[in-house]
């Protein structure tokens, strides 16, 4: 979005060339190459709205890995639970061996369907973490190569405003 963006600059400032008048870049006469100016410019508000939506998704993932812990903390001691449930009805069964495999059974799938489901959760929130740290990192990147292109920018201007003077001082002698 960022390159789009210094894209439709560059088509923008090429628009306004006319031959033999200097570039407002490179202060260059002659104009062998214009950029184009693309109809889908993004505009400096969109990188920013960009921006604060990829921070605003980051820290919804963040609140969701959040969520995702006590998730797993409370199929912990559900667990937990369940092996203590399991253990009081050991001591009440009279026809121990039977039941007490069927509890285990049924104690066993129930956990692991839980842990399934936690699994699964975990990862669907591990996938948006993923997701969103990889904007996150993009729009950060665009952000970078945006102040470098204004840098870069600043110092052909200063470049052409000294290129300008020496011109001058020249004419003047």
């Amino acid at each position: 979005m960022d390159q789009a963006y210094r894209d439709g600059q560059a088509g923008l400032l090429a628009s306004r060339l006319v031959e033999d008048m200097p570039c407002p870049v490179c202060g260059s006469l002659s104009h062998p190459k214009l950029a184009e100016l693309s109809s889908e410019v993004p505009h400096e508000e969109e990188l920013k709205k960009a921006k604060m939506s990829c921070e605003r998704a980051y820290e919804n993932v963040n609140e969701k890995a959040k969520q995702a812990n006590i998730y797993h903390t409370k199929a912990t001691e559900a667990a937990s639970h369940l092996t203590e449930e399991l253990s009081q009805l050991f001591g009440k069964v009279t026809d121990a061996d039977e039941q007490i495999a069927a509890l285990e059974k049924e104690t066993k799938e129930k956990l692991l369907k839980r842990q399934n489901e936690l699994s699964e959760e975990e990862k669907r929130i591990q996938r948006k973490v993923w997701l969103e740290k990889k904007k996150f990192r993009k729009v950060k990147l665009l952000m970078r190569k945006k102040n470098k292109a204004g840098k870069n920018l600043w110092h052909l201007r200063s470049r052409r405003r000294k290129h300008l003077k020496m011109r001058r001082n020249k004419s003047r002698k």
